[in-house]
């Protein structure tokens, strides 16, 4: 699954973008038991999305309230505040973003796939989307989840696909998982208690059905694609990527992952605003350099208000 490729291949005028982000952080591959660890005995709250109601996630001050019990661990500050982006420390994955949405019915056409990755995943709506089709009828996936934030993939993203699939088993079995001896107070409607029984039983499920997921932190960089690259089969995978082509400076940068994923054989499905008022990415700038790079997409806007599209690679 080793890639090779030239950042810098001149074809005419046209230079491919330099997969190496200034300032980034560094990117790393985080096994899924490192995560579940560090989740053992917390009791998570969770709500169903207001969009798509049959999905549940874990809200912001449940996140929060984790990581001020967690006296050792160093979060950036910006993760407690109002703000939704701060380059190079904070890229939104706390923010569930309205384009995630569009991608929804694009899912619904197709049939499960065998490789999927889902690049600034966050609260990886779609990809709980697909998991909720999984979890009532399983096959063999490989999955590998991205986002800017090591702790935005371990308190949301990881807890948000914990939760579903909590939620997908029969009410006797999810109420036997969660005891726990000598613990007091019964378990309230929108809580789950994330017992070790709970975990194994999750790490269990995925054994069974040869499921595998992964993670991946850190900014994009030739080490970013080549740690992708060596952690599933990209030639058939579906890539998922919503709300990540904001920003002017990193833009070239996951257009050209795009195109690298594409030329690999990789099926990519974008969803994106037209253009990011006060921020000043645009869709029409990945246009441009797709089509320079000699890439074929299609593009169909969707929505009413503040225009936005969905883009097939």
């Amino acid at each position: 699954m080793g890639f090779s490729f030239n950042l810098e291949e001149e074809q005419g005028e046209f230079v491919r973008a330099s997969l190496n982000c200034n300032g980034a952080d560094p990117c790393q591959i985080i096994p899924i038991d490192d995560f579940v660890s560090s989740l053992v005995d917390i009791r998570v709250t969770h709500e169903s999305d207001s969009h798509l109601p049959l999905l549940h996630k874990r809200p912001l001050f449940d996140v929060q309230h984790q990581l001020m019990c967690e006296d050792d661990t160093e979060v950036p500050s910006e993760l407690f505040s109002n703000s939704d982006l701060q380059k190079n420390v904070y890229e939104g994955g706390l923010k569930t973003w309205e384009c995630c949405y569009d991608l929804i019915p694009q899912l619904d056409k197709i049939a499960l796939p065998t490789n999927y990755i889902e690049i600034g995943c966050g609260t990886s709506i779609p990809t709980l989307y697909l998991l909720h089709r999984l979890f009532r009828s399983p096959h063999s996936m490989n999955i590998v989840l991205t986002d800017y934030n090591f702790h935005v993939l371990r308190l949301v993203t990881l807890p948000n696909i914990i939760i579903n699939w909590a939620l997908s088993l029969p009410q006797d079995e999810l109420v036997k998982l969660q005891s726990r001896q000598g613990v007091n107070g019964a378990i309230r409607d929108g809580e789950i208690d994330f017992t070790r029984e709970l975990l194994d039983a999750f790490i269990s499920w995925m054994n069974v059905n040869s499921v595998s997921i992964k993670f991946i932190s850190g900014g994009w960089s030739t080490e970013w694609f080549e740690t992708l690259s060596n952690n599933i089969t990209i030639s058939d995978s579906l890539v998922i990527s919503s709300e990540t082509v904001y920003n002017p400076d990193t833009l070239p940068v996951i257009c050209e992952i795009l195109s690298l994923l594409v030329d690999t054989g990789a099926h990519c499905i974008i969803g994106a605003k037209s253009i990011y008022f006060g921020v000043g990415g645009t869709i029409r700038e990945c246009f441009d350099y797709w089509d320079q790079r000699g890439i074929k997409y299609t593009s169909e806007e969707v929505g009413l208000g503040v225009k936005r599209c969905i883009v097939n690679l």
